[in-house]
């Protein structure tokens, strides 16, 4: 993780904030279920209730996901503030339907992870549905760093991984904002 640290975490040192230090920095996960961390061995979304306007449901309070992973490292390593509000179910709309409730105003950074649950959907609505999210993420005044779906089995929906990811890079590239392409990283891997 050091070289995409650093690699990001650049693109945030001309910004008001620098990220060279991250002790004390509010980061939060925002997501689907990968990100929740539905289907790990240890999953158990008995935690906090996140209040979303789509139906009840609370926090997984596994430790063995990759997002719980990472709100631990950056907790524990980096001395950070972080939380894991991924959702299970949610697509990019159900996503800008409950930000005021799962991206807290005092919010430093976002790690976002979405777009599995919008394989249905056309291009250019998901294109445009991921722009506007984007743009509330970046006005509330977090830091954003997207990383693009994960491969997932049955993606032969009218919009696959592979195009989905290419529409976030393209819209990640047209705001400047620091991409991972996960879906190419684990089809190469």
């Amino acid at each position: 993780y050091d070289v995409y640290t650093s690699i990001s975490l650049r693109k945030c040192d001309a910004e008001e904030k620098s990220f060279d230090t991250l002790t004390g920095t509010k980061i939060v996960l925002l997501g689907d279920s990968i990100t929740q961390g539905v289907g790990s061995s240890d999953y158990s979304a008995t935690g906090e209730d996140l209040n979303t306007n789509v139906y009840p449901t609370k926090r997984n309070v596994g430790v063995k996901a990759w997002g719980s992973q990472i709100v631990s490292l950056l907790n524990t390593d980096f001395g950070c503030t972080a939380v894991n509000n991924g959702v299970s179910q949610f697509n990019v709309s159900n996503l800008n339907d409950n930000l005021d409730v799962l991206l807290p105003n005092d919010t430093d950074m976002v790690i976002l992870t979405i777009g599995t649950n919008n394989r249905g959907y056309a291009k250019s609505t998901f294109k445009t549905d991921f722009s506007v999210l984007v743009r509330n993420i970046i006005n509330s005044g977090a830091k954003l760093f997207v990383f693009s779906p994960i491969p997932v089995n049955g993606a032969t929906a009218s919009m696959g991984m592979g195009n989905m990811q290419k529409v976030i890079e393209e819209v990640c590239t047209e705001k400047e904002i620091p991409f991972f392409p996960l879906y190419t990283m684990f089809r190469i891997y």
